[in-house]
């Protein structure tokens, strides 16, 4: 398991933005993610590449998901 700060990918609104995961929200919820874990960054800058990133990423797109 990796911890995920805020700032993190795992934290941000656009990350799995196009998903329904109960894994992301529970990364979200826990601070937490399985080691290798990666989803869709849903990032407009991104949506052309479907770029996936680890949930212990960051970029300076990131923008906090409201709380679950």
């Amino acid at each position: 398991m990796v911890d995920i700060e805020n700032g993190q990918c795992g934290k941000c609104e656009h990350y799995g933005q196009n998903e329904s995961s109960s894994q992301i929200i529970e990364i979200r919820i826990k601070g937490t993610a399985p080691d290798g874990f990666t989803s869709v960054c849903g990032h407009p800058r991104n949506a052309g590449i479907h770029l996936s990133v680890s949930a212990n990423s960051g970029c300076d797109g990131f923008t906090p998901a409201e709380a679950a």
